[in-house]
């Protein structure tokens, strides 16, 4: 009877550590999906960040005195990118799809924005932005998969 006893305890922790290993391996799959997706839009939202901090401070606090000129006809793309930006971190963080539809969105708008046939550079990065986060935002499968 002790033996029985001794017999199904063993058996009882295999079977315990057979679940925990097919867990884990499903969980390690899972999170390296989650983190390509999420390491995508984190790239995305931290470039348009550098891109807003470099960009106003280029402009806005140096001795240029066309600088406030180029921030005023860009204001719109670059309020529009920033905006976008700030949807992006919060659909990353509470794992809102729809919040980053609307990311999509406002990237879209910036690039629209920055249309001016004068200024082509400008219109590189709020393309390239765009692009990342549409990729990132299209690779997320669900929003309890992200």
């Amino acid at each position: 009877m002790a033996h029985q006893n001794k017999y199904l305890e063993r058996k009882n922790e295999i079977d315990k550590s057979l679940d925990e290993i097919q867990h884990s391996e499903m969980t390690q799959n899972e999170s390296k999906e989650v983190r390509y997706t999420s390491g995508l839009l984190s790239v995305a939202f931290y470039l348009s960040t550098i891109y807003l901090v470099l960009f106003i401070s280029l402009f806005a606090l140096s001795d240029i005195g066309w600088g406030f000129v180029v921030l005023i006809f860009l204001g719109p793309n670059l309020l529009s990118l920033a905006i976008g930006a700030f949807l992006l971190r919060l659909g990353m963080k509470r794992r809102n799809k729809t919040l980053l539809y609307a990311s999509i969105g406002l990237y879209l708008l910036s690039i629209i924005l920055a249309f001016d046939p004068d200024w082509e550079i400008f219109r590189i990065a709020p393309i390239v932005l765009g692009i990342l986060v549409l990729i990132g935002t299209l690779l997320v499968k669900d929003e309890k998969s992200y």
